[in-house]
């Protein structure tokens, strides 16, 4: 994780709790694309190569993403969503949809990505659709107890997330003993 050009000690991954959700309703706002294309090449003779074309390939997006959905694999739909907005945009006129498909576009690429939290002498950056900032001194003690990334802050406040386990980053993982003296380090500078 890479935060204004800042490489953090130590990156943990947290496990994702809502991706197949976020991804149906992706899959939900593509299919409500293909619906106004369809509305337009049926009822409409403007722009009709062109249209039926890109419906096509919007079909084609579509079914792929449905497939890598339905074998439990990552869809990819950020092409999708931007296609729709620049084909809402340019050539239907629905400069308002345009935005709204270019929001959730954002919104989705953010949602499907799992979360990070950056962990650095001086600060910790949670990663999400804003950036957190922490204060080492906000906090009474973090660790890494058997997968749970436990924050315990000195307003009460107690924060526990599972981590994800990368199997593909296994040259790179660390302890938890090795980030929990880390931690220990930096909580009591």
């Amino acid at each position: 994780m890479r935060s204004n050009n800042k490489v953090y000690d130590y990156v943990v991954v947290l496990k994702q709790k809502n991706r197949r959700s976020v991804e149906l309703i992706g899959l939900i706002a593509f299919a409500i694309f293909l619906a106004i294309l369809l509305h337009h090449l049926i009822t409409t003779d403007q722009h009709r190569i062109i249209v039926g074309l890109i419906t096509l390939t919007s079909i084609g997006l579509f079914t792929n993403g449905l497939i890598q959905f339905k074998k439990r694999k990552k869809p990819d739909l950020i092409i999708a969503f931007v296609l729709a907005s620049i084909v809402l945009l340019i050539l239907l006129k629905l400069k308002w949809i345009a935005g709204l498909y270019l929001f959730l576009g954002s919104v989705y690429r953010k949602s499907v990505k799992p979360q990070e939290i950056g962990f650095s002498p001086e600060i910790i950056v949670v990663d999400g659709l804003y950036q957190k900032r922490i204060n080492w001194s906000q906090l009474n003690n973090v660790l890494i107890k058997d997968g749970l990334l436990t924050m315990d802050y000195k307003n009460n406040k107690l924060f526990q997330q599972e981590t994800a386990d990368l199997d593909d980053d296994e040259d790179d993982d660390v302890t938890e003993e090795e980030f929990n003296a880390f931690c220990r380090t930096a909580l009591h500078k």
